[in-house]
């Protein structure tokens, strides 16, 4: 099943997982991104009407973010796109956002502009993700461009 995870994901750019982080820890982070958030917690940034939408330096407030990271949900994939030994990036991707409607229009970016390291963004969805709340879209195999 590894390999199978590990081709997918080299062939398209993106894998997601069939098992889910634990309903009690999604609670924990939701909790936690949503209080500091309404606390105004710093480092945040603000939305277009002033208002924290987005907490920066995730890892650092909490260790329940990096619980989520090392669940079997999370760390079985990983291991089977990079291998037994892997590290969190913090410069990346280490941050919570609330999208409210209209916060985030529809853009396309590539989160690694050359695919030369050996990085895979890990995106734990803290309530449901639609098209209406700024859910990320995932064009497959644009990766290889």
């Amino acid at each position: 099943m590894n390999q199978d995870i590990a081709r997918f994901f080299d062939l398209t750019g993106y894998y997601r997982a069939e098992s889910r982080v634990p309903d009690k820890l999604v609670a924990r982070m939701l909790d936690l991104v949503d209080d500091h958030l309404d606390r105004a917690q710093p480092p945040f940034r603000v939305n277009e009407a002033g208002k924290p939408c987005r907490l920066d330096h995730l890892i650092e407030r909490d260790p329940v973010f990096l619980e989520a990271l090392r669940s079997p949900a999370v760390r079985e994939p990983v291991e089977a796109i990079l291998g037994p030994v892997a590290e969190v990036v913090r410069h990346r991707h280490n941050h919570a956002t609330r999208n409210a409607p209209g916060d985030i229009p529809f853009r396309l970016h590539r989160d690694i502009q050359q695919w030369s390291q050996p990085l895979v963004s890990v995106f734990i969805y803290l309530e449901d993700s639609r098209k209406e709340n700024g859910c990320t879209t995932i064009v497959p195999a644009t990766h290889r461009l």
